[in-house]
């Protein structure tokens, strides 16, 4: 069987098309008289079909998101969702000191109505520089909601922070 896939990867694309080559030329190429020197032809016109046809996929697909790009769905799309079902049962978004915390551990006090956790592991994703995201609510941005941000590439408070107050 011979797997067609769209990958972005070019060792994952060659290994596919390498198997896929190998599969073939034992199932269909065994050389014993003129028909099996026949379908060995086929076989091989046949893998290089393969290849082209996977080429072709390799050069259409999309490439992978930058980090930027990653740290940009989060802030902006994301984490809405988490912390809107946290306001919902809460009342209010977590406040600065508890941070986005709040969406996997339950904030002292709140016990009775927090329905948590609201976020899948044990802790809230970090940025794709493996920092975790800042918060603050109300926001200075957003005052009348919360600030969520990547400090970016250099990890600093600077230009390159990434924030839900700029798309």
């Amino acid at each position: 069987m011979i797997w067609l896939t769209r990958t972005s990867d070019p060792k994952e694309w060659m290994a596919i098309t390498a198997l896929s080559s190998f599969v073939l030329s034992l199932l269909v190429v065994p050389i014993i008289s003129r028909r099996s020197l026949l379908l060995g032809y086929t076989a091989i016109i046949f893998t290089l079909l393969v290849a082209a046809v996977s080429i072709v996929f390799y050069i259409h697909s999309e490439p992978p998101p930058s980090q930027s790009e990653v740290a940009k769905l989060f802030v902006n799309d994301s984490i809405k969702v988490p912390l809107a079902c946290y306001r919902m049962a809460i009342g209010h978004y977590p406040m600065t000191a508890e941070g986005l915390d709040a969406l996997v551990r339950c904030p002292k006090g709140l016990e009775k109505i927090w329905k948590g956790p609201y976020v899948a592991g044990d802790h809230v994703p970090l940025d794709p520089w493996g920092r975790p995201y800042q918060y603050r609510c109300p926001g200075i941005h957003n005052p009348k909601g919360y600030d969520v941000w990547s400090l970016g590439p250099d990890g600093k408070s600077s230009e390159d922070d990434i924030g839900n107050w700029s798309r």
